[in-house]
Parts: structure tokens; sequence; C-alpha cells
């Protein structure tokens, strides 16, 4: 037996909790396993939140789209080449490269709250008050220009990304440090 969307009318199969179409919460999925949850503030069960490994797998898999950048990056780095000394073919490949990978993912943040990894591995970003999907402002303002920012820094950078990552670990929520602290959103299983 299946079910229909409340949103854009999309059919549902038993025990899935997200339209694949819109990436709507569906209220009356079951689980398929037994996951952590957590309770929104009317005292109803949220969308199992996704295991720390699917978290890190995500991030992977988003994190590969950048290797040739990473490669050009460091080839630069070792022979003491500027950006601007490379070839104006490889320049515009890379400027274009990654404004469409960021596009991308951001649109997919936007309408569904995943991003390729994510999707790939079936989770999904959540708000913490309602279980759905954030949006825009959520899933990429809150959520990313603060933590880009502080990444940025040069050494606390490098200690806020190992801070927020090792911040996943504490509690049963498996919320970064910037979510935790700001109460903006979390992982869920699709």
């Amino acid at each position: 037996m299946t079910t229909k969307c409340p949103k854009c009318d999309w059919e549902i199969k038993p025990g899935i909790q997200f339209c694949g179409n819109c990436g709507e919460y569906i209220s009356s999925g079951s689980l398929q396993r037994e996951l952590v949850n957590f309770v929104l503030p009317n005292g109803t069960s949220s969308a199992p939140l996704a295991w720390r490994s699917e978290r890190g797998y995500a991030n992977l898999v988003d994190g590969l789209f950048f290797v040739p950048h990473a490669i050009c990056v460091a080839g630069m780095a070792k022979t003491n080449t500027s950006f601007e000394d490379l070839p104006v073919g490889l320049r515009i490949f890379l400027f274009v490269s990654a404004f469409i990978i960021l596009m991308v993912q951001g649109i997919k943040l936007t309408k569904s709250g995943q991003t390729i990894g994510k999707q790939y591995l079936k989770i999904r970003i959540v708000r913490i008050s309602d279980g759905k999907n954030g949006g825009f402002w959520v899933n990429c303002i809150l959520r990313v220009i603060p933590v880009v920012t502080l990444d940025s820094i040069p050494y606390v950078g490098e200690l806020f990304g190992l801070i927020d990552i090792l911040f996943i670990f504490k509690g049963k929520l498996r919320r970064c440090i910037w979510t935790a602290t700001f109460r903006l959103d979390s992982l869920a299983k699709k």
C-alpha cells in the first residue's frame, strides 16, 4: 500500500519518512530499523537521525567533487605558482567548475535538504523545531556561511574544524557544534 505526499502528491512507499520528489517530511511513515529519534516541541517523535558514519561518508562524497581543485592548489604550492600564472583555460575551468558544483549543491540543499553525498546515503538536513526541510536560509546561509567564514581564519579555522567534527560524538543528537549551539537542524534518515 502506498500513500501520497501531502505537498506534491508523489507516491510514497510504506516506511518512507521523506518524499523522494520534494523532500517533504511524511509523518505517518514507520521506521525500517530502530534508530535514535529526536523529539519535536509538540512531543511527537521526528525522523530517525543519521548515523555518524553516514554523515562522514556523505561529506567525503561531497568532497570528492573538489579533488581536481585540491590537486591544482597543491601543484601551485609545490611549484610556487600564483593563480595568475596559470593558463587562462585552467583558471576558467577551476572557477566555472567550482561555481557549478556550489550552485548544484546549494539548489539541492534548498529544495530537499540534501547534497549529492547526502542523497546518495539517503540522509537529509531537517529543522529540529518541526522535522522539515529548512530551505535556503537555514540549510545554506545559517549552516554554511558562518562555518566557511570561521574555517578561513588561520589557526582558528583549523581548531574550529576539528572541534566541529568531534562535536558530533557528544550526545544522542549527533549535531556539529554550530547546529547544537543554535539549534538549527539535524540530519535525519530519508
